[in-house]
């Protein structure tokens, strides 16, 4: 689930400068048409971008709440916005990327981690554990070894 849309990133960057991240083609466009089929390619890089920012929140934050969020809190729009943005500009090299940018994408990813260790709250409830976490499954159970350090060295 896309956590935001082209609407988004046009609020943060000139669509002059948005075009230019992703028109590799060189075609003449001077506003993105989400429904011009010569427009599919960018628009699909765009969508790309968004993506893969919505899978790494849901992957931080599903250690602690159950994604994909239904309703997005406004601190992870920003967070999803940031990451697109950079993720953008990385399609240009590593060289391109503006310090902001870079600072913006480094301060999203602290926040995601800080959401992941509990440091910053969502103000939502968190997920019911249910002896899971995130993906990782955890047992309080106790178990004998079956070998121990002694007997894996006769072998």
């Amino acid at each position: 689930m896309n956590y935001i849309s082209l609407t988004h990133l046009r609020n943060a960057l000139s669509e002059e400068v948005l075009i230019s991240l992703v028109n590799d083609e060189g075609l003449t466009v001077s506003l993105l048409d989400e429904n011009d089929p010569a427009q599919t390619t960018l628009i699909a890089r765009i969508n790309s971008t968004i993506s893969t920012a919505s899978a790494m929140i849901d992957g931080y934050c599903g250690m602690k709440y159950s994604t994909p969020f239904t309703s997005l809190p406004p601190l992870l729009e920003d967070i999803a916005v940031q990451i697109a943005l950079y993720r953008l500009y990385l399609r240009r090299g590593d060289e391109g990327i503006p310090q902001p940018r870079i600072d913006a994408y480094s301060d999203a990813l602290k926040k995601l981690q800080g959401i992941s260790d509990s440091s910053i709250s969502l103000g939502l409830n968190p997920a019911p554990l249910n002896g899971k976490r995130g993906n990782a499954v955890t047992s309080s159970e106790t178990y004998t070894r079956t070998f121990d350090k002694k007997s894996l060295h006769s072998l």
